[in-house]
């Protein structure tokens, strides 16, 4: 539990959300749709090189979102990122 309580400290909560729009939850983070796309590929086990091919768009952009998402988030690799991801925006399931 103190991990969980560790990410939700560091991360943030659900009641960051400023509501929602076109179907992607907009927080006080201010991700951008893409942004959120990409992360939400990566939290479900894509590679840069998979959400690139999925996205058709480059490596090096997939690297840019990337980048932008951790200074956003205030992640400082991809599992802080995705853990924010899981714990963060609702799911079907």
């Amino acid at each position: 539990m103190a991990f969980y309580d560790f990410l939700l400290d560091k991360l943030g909560t659900p009641s960051n959300y400023a509501g929602m729009e076109g179907g992607h939850v907009r927080k006080a983070y201010r991700l951008t749709a893409r942004e959120l796309e990409v992360l939400g590929l990566i939290a479900h086990g894509k590679t840069a090189r998979g959400v690139a091919n999925e996205l058709s768009i480059s490596l090096e952009t997939v690297r840019a979102h990337v980048k932008s998402i951790y200074a956003t988030l205030g992640a400082h690799n991809k599992d802080e990122a995705t853990a924010w991801y899981w714990l963060n925006i609702p799911h079907n399931g």
